[in-house]
């Protein structure tokens, strides 16, 4: 009995032994180089109570400079803390090949004419917003500065056909003459526009025999939301790569039977900036 005694209290101090050390050998060492060259009241402490309230206020930066965008912009939203955001955009359009040879003008029957506009993202929500589309009534130009704040003159017609209302979803899928493209927004635009290009083309004048000419004869368009008011919450802003091939203004026609397009391209030889 006394053996068994004496072999527990070895196994019990033994144990403790153990456990001292185990933790001992996990505890941060201290080292108290420096110390003495802290000051004690710039020492950082985890307790403590504030009692200062903290203000801030936003200021309006009116001046920024929002030409050549990476993306162009296009939408409104109701922040609730910020308020109302509305973006939109100006832009040149292009020719695809000078001096297009429409032949009989005539024969021509045009079946649509839509601007289609590739998404790259958005901030807020998708969901129905009214858009409208304006021919410029002022030049454009490559070489100039633009700023968010500033705007054109337009034409007073909105070219946009039918109640202008889509539904932006920049994970839409979109099926263009039965191929799958990223996802875009296309817009249906008078059609009527759409042929009184085309006779101008076949005139004479010359307003298509390059890009200059066309675009002193068709300067370019601006591209907007109407929403509106919105609730807090309410809307979104979408990013869009009017840069990419698929992004382009073309009309739709046939003639004696033979399906046919023409487009216009907007490329980074456009003039384009964000108002906001």
């Amino acid at each position: 009995m006394k053996n068994i005694m004496k072999s527990v209290g070895k196994l019990v101090f033994g144990t403790i032994v153990f456990i001292t050390v185990f933790f001992s050998s996990c505890k941060k060492k201290e080292h108290p180089l420096g110390v003495s060259q802290i000051d004690s009241s710039d020492l950082l402490h985890s307790k403590g109570i504030d009692t200062f309230s903290l203000k801030t206020y936003c200021f309006i930066e009116d001046s920024i400079i929002s030409d050549n965008p990476a993306f162009s912009l296009l939408g409104s939203y109701h922040d609730p803390v910020f308020g109302e955001f509305d973006a939109s955009f100006y832009t040149q359009i292009r020719l695809s090949g000078d001096n297009p040879d429409f032949g009989d003008v005539s024969t021509i029957v045009i079946d649509s004419f839509v601007l289609a506009l590739e998404y790259r993202g958005r901030y807020g929500e998708k969901g129905d917003q009214t858009i409208e589309v304006y021919e410029l009534t002022e030049d454009l130009y490559l070489d100039s500065t633009y700023y968010s704040f500033e705007t054109k003159t337009t034409q007073p017609t909105n070219l946009v056909q039918g109640t202008g209302i889509f539904n932006l979803d920049d994970e839409a899928t979109t099926v263009v003459g039965g191929d799958t493209v990223l996802p875009q927004l296309r817009i249906p635009i008078d059609t009527n526009l759409a042929r009184v290009l085309i006779v101008e083309a076949m005139s004479g004048s010359g307003t298509f025999a390059d890009n200059d000419a066309f675009n002193s004869y068709f300067k370019g368009l601006h591209i907007k939301t109407n929403n509106g008011v919105q609730a807090p919450g309410e809307g979104g802003v979408f990013h869009f790569n009017i840069t990419d091939p698929d992004s382009k203004l073309t009309i739709y026609y046939h003639q004696a039977g033979e399906q046919k397009e023409f487009d216009f391209y907007i490329n980074s030889y456009c003039a384009d900036y964000n108002h906001v």
